[in-house]
């Protein structure tokens, strides 16, 4: 498609030039013939002119009788050229004495002497063209003209050669090199910025995991076209694409703003921005029911760890209704039955959400979607919740029951 738009449009630019060509060669062609017949004509036509009067100066119509006489003598002329432009040409007098009053192509004066007195003749030039010569030198003249214009390089622009610096630097070839900066010449300038600012934090090579080509981001950039990039933060992104199981696009969705869970309680998974990631049952159901805290703001999503010796046996209750309901696993269901809800339970559970979170994610990726802990001033416990905010968490529709209160489902 694109080739067939660029022939079209050198077909038009052929077409176009050729008629502005035509135009130009006609009159051009008009012009330097008479400048050549008029030199001629000075020096030939004048002395005619004398011995024509001479031989007619006692005649009552010694006038006409000059006309004729020299109109004769410019005879109908034929070129003798076959590649001449005019192929033929007439002259013919129209006036002996005459002021230069008119001046065009078609018009010619040459100075003659009658007797002592300075005269002008007036002639004038019908010129007969060889049409077809005219045309095809003018296509031939535009079209290798054009050729030649359109195979010339692109001048190149200060932001290519910025790109082209940036691009080499990252041990890209340097075809494929001038290739992408030339495509990212057409791209806003907040994309450049976005992406400059990404592949120079790139520079350092050695530190680039094998699993990222440059070259293939680089494209991904050019044919998504991102939008909304002050939204993404070029640090979180490359953390995000530093990650093995994460494509570019997973990256991108990943780190816009704002951070967003989704729970699927039927495949015991959660979605973040779009990326879903399998939980282990038990931790899955501990991660829902902080969320749930959070969401339906009990106690501020609040939920202090128990005591060593002390289970919490409310908050066991409703976690219970919960794995009951929707299946979870059956040793778990029969601790929590026999024991209570205890701190090592709760710890535990955190921490394999959070390992499995920094093992899909990173670090950095994955801190939106862990805890904050918080020591209770009265108990000297620490206690959790969900760092992201209620309004980006997604429960799933299955759920009926809601936390109306602390340690309620």
């Amino acid at each position: 498609m694109i080739m067939l738009k660029k022939r079209l449009f050198f077909l038009a630019c052929w077409l176009f030039s050729s008629i502005i060509l035509l135009v130009i060669a006609f009159f051009i062609s008009q012009l330097f013939f008479k400048s050549e017949i008029t030199k001629q004509l000075h020096t030939q036509l004048a002395p005619k002119l004398a011995e024509a009067f001479q031989q007619h100066m006692f005649d009552k119509h010694y006038k006409v009788l000059v006309k004729r006489n020299i109109n004769q003598q410019l005879a109908f002329i034929k070129d003798a050229s076959y590649l001449s432009v005019i192929k033929e040409y007439s002259l013919t007098v129209e006036a002996l004495f005459s002021a230069k009053n008119q001046n065009n192509l078609h018009t010619v004066y040459i100075p003659w002497c009658f007797g002592l007195k300075e005269a002008n003749a007036k002639l004038s030039i019908d010129y007969y063209f060889n049409w077809w010569l005219l045309i095809i030198l003018s296509c031939s003249v535009s079209f290798f003209a054009l050729l030649a214009l359109f195979s010339l390089p692109k001048p190149t622009s200060s932001i290519y050669k910025n790109w082209l610096f940036i691009i080499c630097k990252l041990n890209i070839t340097e075809d494929v090199a001038k290739h992408l900066s030339q495509k990212l010449e057409q791209n806003t300038e907040a994309q450049n910025l976005w992406l400059m600012t990404l592949l120079e934090s790139f520079t350092d090579t050695s530190e680039l995991p094998k699993h990222i080509q440059i070259d293939a981001l680089i494209i991904w950039f050019i044919e998504t076209q991102p939008q909304s990039l002050n939204k993404v933060s070029q640090t979180t992104f490359k953390a995000a694409i530093m990650q093995t199981n994460i494509t570019f696009d997973q990256a991108y969705k990943l780190v816009k703003e704002p951070s967003t869970l989704l729970f699927n309680i039927k495949s015991f998974s959660i979605t973040v921005n779009g990326f879903e990631i399998k939980l282990a049952k038990t931790p899955f159901f501990y991660y829902l029911w902080y969320a749930s805290l959070r969401v339906n703001n009990v106690q501020s999503g609040w939920l202090i760890n128990p005591s060593i010796n002390t289970p919490d046996i409310q908050s066991a209750k409703s976690l219970l209704l919960l794995m009951k309901e929707y299946k979870g696993h059956s040793k778990s269901i029969n601790e929590l039955e026999n024991h209570g809800l205890r701190a090592k339970t709760l710890d535990q559970n955190r921490n394999k959400i959070k390992e499995t979170l920094i093992d899909q994610l990173g670090e950095e990726l994955s801190l939106p979607y862990l805890f904050d802990l918080l020591r209770d001033t009265r108990t000297g416990r620490f206690q959790y919740r969900l760092k992201l905010d209620p309004d980006f968490i997604q429960l799933p529709k299955e759920i009926k029951h809601k936390y109306q209160e602390k340690n309620k489902l």
